[in-house]
């Protein structure tokens, strides 16, 4: 593998064929496998993904697709190549740390500078450059979440929030290609820039807010009671994390009372996307919805 790996890196011009490649195996789950990939005396390295079980190319086109419209923030796709039994998406490697939670947790009239303030840039960017153009409805998603939990234990809840999402106006909400999965675990810190990774389900929805309504659970969500909370526009929020949200709703474009008012639906759309992955985030999740009902 390693060998067809520095053959495609050297097809694609990345490095020169007879150059010695040091790397790394990251530990990961499910059917693909992460390797950090190095040029020896070069401080520039590859991000790779590799897997002989699954087609990486749809994964690749959503990460090229992400980057037209996120360049400052998206590692830049370099290749796709197939060798073998062998698929593999090359990207560029990005030296970086996680972004802190503290940094939005208590944000105020400090914390407008670096990370965060690039991460609400990230919000106006999406909100100007994300539009989709004759993409599905929302009421297509919605007819899909509604038949997707027809069946199952959340079939009640999953009817009342969808009910009350149309009741408030959610098919109205404009068209914008979501990350789809923007949480803590994929956002880091390059310098003074933000990074943000695993864009695999760019575009799968255009829900307006769903990534911030995934943010925010991210960041508060060790604290059901205070997320029950933001779905209710007659309860005052903490000042810093009111302060951070209504900023961040400014830059997406939605009005902070309607995201407030959505959220439920946010949690339902979000549990649909994530139905293929792990129970942990499903039964969170899940637990969340009931919490808003009780």
């Amino acid at each position: 593998m390693i060998t067809n790996l520095s053959a495609a890196l050297s097809e694609l011009g990345l490095m020169p064929s007879a150059q010695p490649l040091r790397y790394y195996i990251n530990l990961t789950t499910g059917q693909a496998m992460s390797i950090s990939a190095f040029l020896d005396g070069d401080t520039r390295f590859f991000q790779i993904k590799v897997s002989e079980f699954i087609d990486l190319e749809p994964e690749y086109t959503a990460y090229r697709n992400a980057w037209a419209d996120f360049p400052s923030y998206v590692p830049r796709p370099l290749g796709y190549i197939v060798r073998e039994h062998w698929r593999a998406m090359i990207s560029e490697g990005i030296a970086h740390k996680p972004l802190p939670p503290k940094l939005i947790a208590s944000y105020g009239d400090t914390h407008r500078v670096g990370a965060v303030s690039e991460l609400l840039k990230f919000f106006a960017v999406g909100q100007q450059r994300a539009q989709v153009d004759g993409a599905s409805s929302h009421a297509a998603l919605f007819d899909a979440v509604a038949e997707y939990f027809a069946a199952g234990p959340l079939a009640a809840l999953a009817e009342r929030w969808l009910k009350h999402a149309v009741h408030h106006e959610a098919h109205a909400l404009p068209l914008l290609a979501q990350h789809g999965d923007f949480v803590l675990n994929n956002l880091a810190v390059s310098g003074t820039k933000l990074v943000v990774f695993d864009w695999e389900d760019y575009g799968r929805t255009t829900l307006q807010g769903l990534d911030l309504a995934t943010l925010a659970i991210s960041v508060w969500g060790s604290s059901p009671e205070m997320i029950r909370d933001l779905c209710d526009p007659n309860i005052d929020l903490p000042p810093s994390m009111a302060a951070f949200l209504r900023r961040a709703c400014g830059h997406c474009g939605i009005e902070f009372e309607v995201f407030r008012l959505q959220l439920p639906l946010y949690v339902l759309v979000f549990l649909y996307l994530k139905r293929n992955y792990g129970s942990g985030i499903r039964e969170r999740l899940s637990n969340l919805l009931r919490l808003f009902s009780a």
